[in-house]
Formats: structure tokens, sequence, C-alpha cells
């Protein structure tokens, strides 16, 4: 039995689990995958990385400019590009913008440093929630070799995305409005591929153009030469 039960280790689960342990109670944080950060994603290749999910971090408002003051002042994020180029007519147009912050270690250093003091249990997916007095159950799928005892709570915070918590969240139609319900089945994400592409240390020399976007195409959305972000690293496209 622990106070609060949180799913989801992307930046909304840490972020909210790590406040909530600093009031005082007793988090457990699940994540079905073994890494940490979910969309704060960077992928290790050729002694260089690459981010392949959150690009970076922005000012949005008030909480995730304390996060990003944070994060800065343990030197986790430090300032990127200030001018993103678009490609308009097939030509490239500077675009000045407000600052972006990345992590000289990959955007997946914010996870680590957010998860740090928490109690994370990895790769174990809730399959069911079951509300019963005063609690809530959760129940892990069991591993192929050792069964998994059900998590118990107080309250829960659910932060995987929409679609995900539709499977969980339904059988609990009882317990939830059906406007709830409603608008969480209607929130649809558009899928999206990245690729990572490499080259030899002998072109290594600072980029011109550290960053792309093309609001002409409907395919192509955006291209950053990575090593911008790190540039005591090899560098990687």
């Amino acid at each position: 039995m622990v106070d609060i039960a949180v799913i989801g280790a992307g930046l909304a689960g840490l972020v909210c689990a790590r406040q909530l342990q600093q009031a005082g109670y007793r988090v457990v944080v699940v994540e079905k995958s073994r890494g940490l950060g979910g969309r704060l994603a960077t992928r290790r290749l050729q002694n260089s990385c690459a981010d392949h999910g959150v690009r970076y971090l922005e000012n949005q408002g008030e909480l995730s400019q304390q996060l990003i003051k944070i994060l800065s002042d343990r030197h986790i994020l430090n300032p990127w590009t200030a001018t993103v180029h678009q490609m308009q007519d097939s030509r490239l147009q500077p675009m000045p913008t407000s600052p972006r912050y990345t992590a000289s270690a990959g955007i997946t250093a914010v996870a680590k440093f957010l998860a740090a003091d928490l109690e994370v249990w990895r790769g174990q997916r809730v399959v069911a929630i079951a509300p019963t007095a005063n609690r809530w159950e959760l129940q892990l799928e069991p591993a192929a070799d050792e069964p998994i005892p059900n998590l118990r709570s107080r309250a829960l915070v659910i932060t995987i995305p929409a679609p995900q918590a539709v499977v969980l969240i339904e059988p609990l139609a009882s317990a939830v409005s059906t406007s709830f319900l409603e608008k969480l089945r209607s929130v649809e994400f558009e899928p999206c591929l990245s690729a990572i592409a490499t080259y030899p240390t002998v072109y290594q020399q600072e980029p011109a153009v550290e960053a792309v976007t093309f609001p002409q195409n409907s395919e192509l959305t955006w291209l950053s030469v990575e090593s911008s972000k790190r540039p005591a690293i090899a560098r990687a496209l």
C-alpha cells in the first residue's frame, strides 16, 4: 500500500510524482518500458546521440519556465539555437524564435534527473485498475517466470497517452463521467517517423543551419543537426 501510484514515467508523470513526494506522500511510479522519459527519448550510436522524441524544451508558461530554470541551474539544459530556418519556395529563411533548451547528454537526461529520488517500477505494465474501499488496486502484467503482486494506493494519477489510458479507464465507467470518457476517446495522435543519419567525422564542422522546418511539406516537418546541441560529441544528423 502506498499513498499515490503514478502510471507513466514520462515528463508529466515524473514531474507530478516528484512534486507529490516533496509534499510528503509516498509515491510509486509504474512504467511499462525499461527506460524513463517516454518521448524524452535519446538514441546513442557511434559515440554520439540523437534525440528522436522531444527535440527541445521551451518556455510555455510559468511552470515550464520554473522547470527549465531548475534544469539549467544544474547544467542539465543549455540554450540551443536562437534561429530556426524555414524552407519556403525552395529557399531557406531564418526565423528568430524564443530560446530553446537542449541537454548535452541527450534529452533523456531530464527524465533521469527527475526520477533520481523516486521509486520507479520499470518494465511493469498495468493491465487493469479496480476501485475498492478507500483505495485503488493496480493489476500488473505477470512476468514469464514470476507473478507480480498487485499494487494498492490511496490515490491514482494516470499520465499515459489518452489511447492507452482509455483501455484502463473504460472498465471504470461507473466511477467516471460519460462526458470525461467521450473526451478521452476523442483524443487522436498523428503517426510520426524519426530518422537518424550519421556521417563521417571528416565532415565535422560548425553547421551554418542547425534546424529547419518545412511548413509547405505535408510529409517532412523537421530536420536538425543533432551535434549542434552537443558540439563536444561526435556529430550526428
